[in-house]
């Protein structure tokens, strides 16, 4: 009976079925959210001031994690209403992160195990209906960069996922500030006992542009941004100073 089942398993753990399935499952826990579920009152409603600034005048609150705010901003531009724009950023943060936590389990589990975790993780209604998106949404970009570690064993790799948690506690939520160090010391913990172990030592040269270009990148987009949202603000605020009778 077992024999007869091993060609379904070898289908189902399939890349593209597995993530079709987890999605088609997830499709049915979410289903009809939107008649279902009221707009959140606290953090939610305090970032969608933000987000509609973005939506505006192109403005964002450095502080406040922009990068959230610019996401959910962005969506008013696809639907004027508000609770369809609320809704729909939601679902994508919801679906992103199911699938990426079945692409990092895929990585550190046999297939059958890691969908059964990505499916309990999506059936959790502390996951999908998370009370404020901006908290889902922060795990995000912290998987990519698992992902990405996992992905390849490259340097550039270990470079590139330090770049994306710095970026993620600078632009989302400065609390991963903790895991960014702590992913940091690993990473260069690795390199300096690879680089001992290894007889065929790479150059100097290649540890310093994989962890020094994805920082260096970072910190040369903040700066190029930084006057953009400066004359955003000055203009902003002389919007609003016309618009007060």
């Amino acid at each position: 009976m077992l024999d007869q089942l091993k060609p379904l398993q070898q289908i189902a753990n399939r890349p593209i079925v597995a993530y079709f399935i987890l999605a088609l499952l997830q499709i049915k826990v979410v289903w009809r959210i939107w008649d279902y579920k009221d707009l959140a009152t606290g953090d939610t409603s305090s970032y969608f001031l933000t987000a509609y600034s973005w939506y505006k005048y192109f403005v964002s609150d450095i502080v406040w994690s922009p990068l959230y705010t610019s996401f959910y901003g962005t969506f008013l531009n696809i639907f004027s209403d508000v609770y369809a724009a609320t809704i729909l950023h939601r679902l994508v943060i919801v679906f992103t992160a199911t699938l990426l936590i079945l692409a990092v389990l895929r990585r550190l589990l046999p297939p059958t195990i890691a969908w059964m975790i990505a499916a309990w993780w999506a059936i959790l209604p502390i996951n999908f209906d998370t009370l404020y998106e901006v908290h889902l949404f922060a795990i995000i970009p912290s998987l990519a960069a698992c992902l990405l570690i996992l992905s390849n064993s490259a340097p550039w790799a270990r470079g590139g996922a330090i770049g994306i948690m710095v970026a993620t506690t600078v632009l989302v939520r400065n609390e991963l500030s903790l895991a960014t160090v702590a992913i940091g010391c690993i990473c260069i913990a690795w390199e300096v006992w690879q680089y001992r172990s290894d007889e065929r030592k790479l150059p100097i040269r290649t540890y310093l542009l994989s962890y020094g270009l994805p920082i260096l990148v970072l910190f040369a987009s903040f700066c190029s941004s930084m006057p953009i949202q400066e004359l955003s603000f000055q203009n902003y605020l002389l919007i609003q100073r016309q618009n007060i009778p």
